[in-house]
């Protein structure tokens, strides 16, 4: 029997990857006659990888929501409404976990299949932090407070400030503070600027150097594995973290985004499946598509540490329970998170916004010429 064979490409981490090939080997148990081979790439790759070089080489892409400008200006996946309307609320909004849905909809058009939901908030040890003899924060004034107790207590404070992720902590700040960062509109000056400061004082408090290494998969190893690292206040959150599973010295705990104003505009985050436009058999990749959208195959998901888009994943006590309460503690900033720009190129001028947060937080810029910079870089792409 010849077999139809398809390509998918995703990301390098267990959350990405193991749920998608036990998807794919469940779907090929009911079609024998359909393989589906998913291929990783690293993170970095995931995050700034150009996207026609990412679809040229896969039939079916794993990817997240700012690339959807450039998909429909360059053609380069199939719209994936149709599909999405033959799966039980496929197209509500309300079957999904925050905005994960409408993230994947511009001109008109939903460009994936949202498979995993994710934003910005805080990771803690309990064990660590129940030595500080404080509450969790609920705004970034509370965070201040934990860092200088945890350095009273020789221990540490950390935040992902490696590159990108510390830009969508930034407009994450800058997000809860009112600023609204949209293609047609200029930056809000003032909001990004006490975002940047608020960022900065952080570091000040915390180990600097140490921060501006970690990317989001770094803070989550290091809170769980460091007998000194008690607490981030904003990082992509990592469910598989709270599993006991792996070689971790403990399971993590979750809290909501502490912003200056509370829980909401943190950046989501999660990822998507959309069908290329070099897809060798548009067919099966539909069929395929369409079976990954439905609730039951999401819920299947966390027992191969995904997490899924789906609602109906996020509000399962049994699943909640085996992440360590990842789910309950952080559905609040999920519903609240913001979505990011999805313009036709977007991605690139991430990337440049990127470089200047960090020549700030690296002390190679001050703070105004910083949002005048951004401010320049950003006016450029309306």
């Amino acid at each position: 029997m010849t077999k139809t064979r398809l390509i998918g490409l995703t990301w390098g981490h267990r959350r990405a990857i193991d749920p998608l090939k036990k998807s794919a080997e469940a779907f090929s148990l009911v079609h024998p006659d359909i393989e589906i081979e998913w291929k990783v790439r690293s993170l970095q790759q995931f995050e700034h990888q150009p996207f026609a070089k990412a679809v040229a080489s896969a039939d079916l892409v794993v990817f997240d929501h700012p690339y959807c400008g450039t998909i429909m200006r360059d053609n380069l996946l199939w719209p994936v409404d149709d599909l999405l309307s033959e799966v039980a609320g496929g197209l509500d909004p309300e079957r999904y976990i925050g905005p994960s849905l409408q993230s994947y909809q511009t001109g008109g058009r939903t460009w994936a299949v949202p498979v995993d939901g994710a934003t910005v908030h805080s990771i803690y040890r309990e064990d660590l932090f129940g030595k500080l003899s404080v509450d969790l924060p609920e705004n970034w004034s509370e965070v201040m407070t934990v860092a200088k107790a945890a350095s009273r207590a020789g221990l540490k404070v950390i935040i992902a400030a490696r590159g990108h992720h510390a830009f969508l902590t930034v407009v994450s700040l800058m997000a809860n503070l009112g600023g609204i960062w949209e293609k047609d509109r200029a930056l809000d000056a003032p909001a990004l600027s006490e975002a940047l400061d608020l960022y900065d004082r952080l570091l000040d408090v915390t180990d600097r150097e140490l921060c501006l290494t970690l990317n989001a998969i770094d803070v989550h190893e290091r809170l769980a594995s460091s007998p000194d690292a008690a607490y981030c206040p904003a990082s992509y959150g990592y469910a598989t973290y709270g599993e006991a599973v792996g070689a971790h010295v403990v399971r993590l705990r979750f809290a909501d985004f502490p912003g200056p104003l509370g829980a909401s505009g943190a950046v989501l985050g999660g990822a998507g499946v959309g069908i290329s436009r070099v897809c060798s058999n548009l067919e099966t990749a539909r069929s395929y598509l369409a079976y990954l959208g439905q609730p039951d195959v999401q819920r299947s998901f966390s027992h191969s540490s995904g997490q899924p888009a789906r609602i109906e994943s996020w509000l399962e006590p049994a699943t909640d329970s085996r992440f360590n309460g990842f789910y309950s503690a952080v559905t609040r900033t999920m519903e609240q998170s913001s979505i990011r720009p999805r313009a036709a190129g977007y991605a690139a001028v991430e990337q440049n916004l990127s470089s200047v947060v960090t020549k700030f937080l690296q002390g190679s810029m001050q703070r105004a010429a910083a949002v005048r910079s951004m401010q320049e870089i950003w006016r450029r792409f309306l």
